[in-house]
């Protein structure tokens, strides 16, 4: 962390910056994945004889 903390120039200012979207992209594509998971835990549950590619 004390790298963050010592961000002040350009190089360290596109490293956050970069970072911060890569966070965006893995939270979000997390998000997607999880939402796949719960509806196909769900239908695991129930007993429906659903393969995790016939959700998608």
């Amino acid at each position: 962390m004390n790298l963050l903390a010592e961000a002040t120039d350009a190089l360290g200012g596109a490293f956050l910056i970069v970072l911060v979207l890569l966070l965006i992209v893995a939270g979000s594509f997390l998000l997607i994945a999880m939402r796949f998971i719960r509806l196909w835990f769900q239908a695991f549950v129930t007993g429906t004889p659903i393969s995790l590619f016939n959700i998608i």
